[in-house]
């Protein structure tokens, strides 16, 4: 399931049915379950899925919403008619999302920054650093780069947020992003709001007009 390549994935699928290697028995009816699940492999493996976020993941991100929602704004009290439900939304909701904002602007969510110096220990302070030689601009497309870790080379597009490795095609923060900050001083939508200009921002969708200067 969690392969990053295709071909990876059908090696660990060869395996499991026992036509290669022989340390894992295998049997009559677990062959034929993997062999039905294998016929739709485009469904669940995610080396043959591209970024479209459909089936599980779309379920996945809206039970966390709600689960939200009804632990931190609700209080896992039921609301039993649709004034007291409109009143949560209005007042409650409002000022749980003021609170979280207010906090994080204030420097007191110290997540960011711990997220921003764990991926320069990976991408500059590491074993195999990512050197300045490694990260290519693209001379047709300004907001595309190429960088190379190791043996492998990956695609950057820093409009977009996304690159090429597997941590980072979902739009997540990488190392690979974190090299062209370091080395280009470019950074794309996803970068950690560390700078004082994003708290300010943040203050500002917390507090409107309120928010200091």
């Amino acid at each position: 399931m969690y392969a990053k390549t295709p071909a990876c994935a059908e090696e660990a699928y060869l395996n499991a049915v026992g036509y290669v290697g022989s340390f894992i028995l295998t049997y009559p009816l677990w062959n034929e379950y993997l062999i039905k699940i294998w016929n739709r492999k485009e469904l669940w493996c995610l080396a043959f899925r591209d970024e479209t976020i459909r089936g599980h993941n779309t379920n996945n991100f809206s039970e966390v919403a709600i689960r939200i929602f009804k632990d931190e704004v609700l209080s896992r009290v039921k609301a039993y008619n649709v004034i007291t439900l409109m009143d949560f939304c209005a007042t409650t909701l409002e000022n749980y999302y003021s609170r979280g904002l207010q906090e994080f602007s204030n420097y007191r969510n110290a997540g960011p920054r711990f997220f921003l110096e764990k991926m320069r220990k990976r991408a500059i302070d590491s074993e195999n650093p990512i050197k300045q030689e490694h990260v290519k601009k693209n001379e047709f497309n300004e907001c595309q780069f190429s960088v190379s870790c190791g043996s492998e080379v990956h695609c950057v597009d820093v409009l977009s947020a996304c690159c090429s490795c597997s941590a980072g095609r979902l739009g997540k923060f990488c190392k690979h992003q974190f090299a062209i900050y370091y080395y280009y001083n470019i950074c794309g939508k996803n970068f950690p709001p560390v700078e004082a200009k994003e708290k300010h921002q943040i203050a500002y969708l917390a507090l409107g007009e309120e928010a200091p200067q």
